[in-house]
């Protein structure tokens, strides 16, 4: 990192590269009841990820500045790091059981303006940003494509019918054009009265080739050099989508007293999302090819918060919160040689909290917490189904608990800090009805993904070596089981386990110019599942984990 002032209090730049090699840790093992041509390599899912982050600092005058940030990173991976636990020996839990390479190659570049002008009365801050994304994925559609011809993996050789067509890739290329941009004015003058007005726009085109092809013997996908088009091609379409959005919002507050201060929010949205596909090539003859319906959905809202607290003095604020929330609808990504799900609406949520900040035993001890209850309508659910998935939308549901954290510094150099969250998130009242049984949505059914239980703690301490400052922490995280998807009722339902992680952190710092760093993330080197999903291409239940113990060693020097 490279910090540089050019004009004194004036102008600056910052640059930051880096380069980072992580090794893999999944292994692709073969199983003798298998006759399918198997990958039969370890460690795969390495990691290459080079970047870098710039940013120029202007003060114009001295009521208006300029900042300019850019910032480029590619990440390429051997594969991708899903765990197939039913295929784990009791030698190795880390393993995967795809048929084919499933690499990614992910190149971002993102730029971003920021003015900021001081009026007196009120800061005028206008952003600007533009995004461009490149992506190759590959996923594995070998078990789908033997559900088509009648038989599986482990019956490949004996009940199958039609010619070899396995193991077969689904590939993607996806590029991602988005610009943005917001203008806000917040107020400055002194009074009991603050405020803040903007406005928001954003325009973002994806363009997506998909193919599935047989894989060459490596396991990869393979194109002809002279026509581009990937080699055994058995499906192939373009996707053009296309998402825009603007808005509007405004935030008032007001102190009631010198104690309670009282704060108004709306934000009203107009969001459009499209979708254009053209059918290059069917799975099966005979199937139609060329362009497909057009889709296309729009929706607008205004949104609404609420928020009261009282100060306490130094001894901290205790708040009461109402505010509303939202996820965008839009057109389902169309399955190409399957009917297309309709397209989903927005979901909202109003979120309804109270709380408290407080600064305890002469300011040592810092004691946060708030209870929580969530009410969301027209919850977007997404259903795995082979081989695409798709969103839908759920009727009701209801996220409600509690959160704490606790920070205490009993001594000098010492710290203390521990948090737990309880959330009982699940759906509530009439679902809408499903004319497939397995994905009926039942009251009661628990959210996917959200576990009920979570905590973290952590101590750490350090003190003088001399001239040198050394210092410790221990980190630990926990999260209890949760489902991959909502109704029990799907073939793809599974739970993930519940799991504990404990990081370990030793630094020694020079105070002048170097400093050395040992961390052991997973220190006690646990299996440790941090979320589950079933693949929509084959609909085999999967996991991620983190990674097994991992010692790094680090030097910092500063000139």
């Amino acid at each position: 990192m490279i910090n540089l002032p050019i004009i004194k209090d004036r102008l600056a730049v910052r640059l930051t590269l880096y380069d980072r090699h992580e090794g893999g840790w999944i292994d692709d093992l073969p199983q003798s009841n298998i006759a399918l041509p198997q990958i039969d390599k370890n460690n795969l899912n390495w990691e290459h990820t080079s970047g870098g982050r710039g940013s120029i600092s202007f003060e114009a005058t001295p009521n208006w500045n300029l900042t300019a940030i850019a910032y480029v990173q590619h990440m390429q991976t051997g594969n991708s790091s899903d765990i197939y636990p039913a295929f784990a020996t009791p030698d190795d839990r880390y393993v995967s059981k795809s048929y084919v390479r499933t690499p990614w190659d992910d190149t971002s570049q993102m730029f971003n303006v920021i003015s900021t002008t001081e009026l007196g009365w009120a800061t005028a801050t206008v952003t600007g940003s533009y995004q461009h994304r490149a992506l190759d994925r590959n996923l594995d559609t070998t078990r789908f494509l033997l559900a088509q011809f009648g038989c599986n993996e482990l019956t490949w050789n004996q009940t199958c019918f039609g010619p070899s067509l396995v193991p077969a890739v689904g590939y993607s290329h996806e590029t991602v054009e988005a610009w943005s941009g917001e203008a806000r004015l917040t107020s400055k003058t002194p009074g009991p009265f603050k405020w803040t007005i903007g406005a928001f726009i954003q325009d973002s085109t994806t363009n997506r080739l998909s193919d599935v092809a047989k894989v060459n013997a490596e396991g990869f996908i393979a194109f002809d050099p002279a026509t581009g088009q990937a080699v055994n091609q058995l499906f192939s379409r373009t996707n053009r989508d296309t998402f825009d959005q603007e808005a509007l919002f405004g935030e008032g507050s007001y102190d009631l007293t010198d104690r309670i201060t009282a704060t108004v929010g709306l934000r009203w949205f107009d969001s459009k999302r499209t979708d254009a596909q053209t059918i290059l090539q069917q799975f099966f003859p005979g199937q139609p090819t060329g362009v497909e319906p057009f889709q296309s959905f729009g929706q607008n809202k205004v949104f609404q918060k609420y928020e009261l607290s009282y100060r306490l003095g130094q001894a901290g604020l205790v708040y009461a919160e109402a505010a509303q929330g939202f996820r965008a609808g839009g057109p389902n990504f169309p399955g190409g040689f399957t009917v297309s799900a309709p397209p989903y609406q927005a979901d909202s949520v109003w979120d309804y909290e109270a709380g408290w900040k407080l600064y305890l035993a002469s300011q040592r001890l810092y004691w946060t917490g708030a209870v929580f209850d969530n009410e969301w309508s027209n919850l977007q659910e997404l259903v795995p189904t082979a081989p695409f998935s798709h969103i839908a939308n759920a009727g009701s549901a209801r996220s409600d608990g509690f959160e704490t954290a606790v920070t205490y510094t009993p001594l000098e150099g010492l710290t203390l800090s521990g948090g737990v969250t309880y959330t009982d998130a699940r759906l509530v009242g009439p679902q809408p009805a499903q004319t497939d049984p397995t994905l009926q949505l039942r009251s009661g059914d628990r959210l996917a993904n959200v576990p009920k239980w979570s905590g973290n703690a952590s101590i750490s301490y350090s003190r003088p070596v001399g001239s040198y400052m050394a210092s410790a922490r221990l980190d630990g995280i926990y999260q209890s089981s949760r489902p991959d998807v909502v109704t029990p009722l799907s073939p793809t339902y599974f739970v993930v386990g519940a799991s504990a992680l404990f990081d370990l952190h030793l630094a020694l710092d020079s105070r002048k110019n170097w400093r050395v760093t040992v961390d052991v993330t997973n220190l006690l080197d646990r299996y440790a599942p941090t979320s589950g999903k079933s693949l929509d291409s084959n609909l085999v239940e999967t996991e991620s984990a983190a990674r097994p113990r991992t010692v790094s060693l680090g030097l910092a020097l500063t000139y």
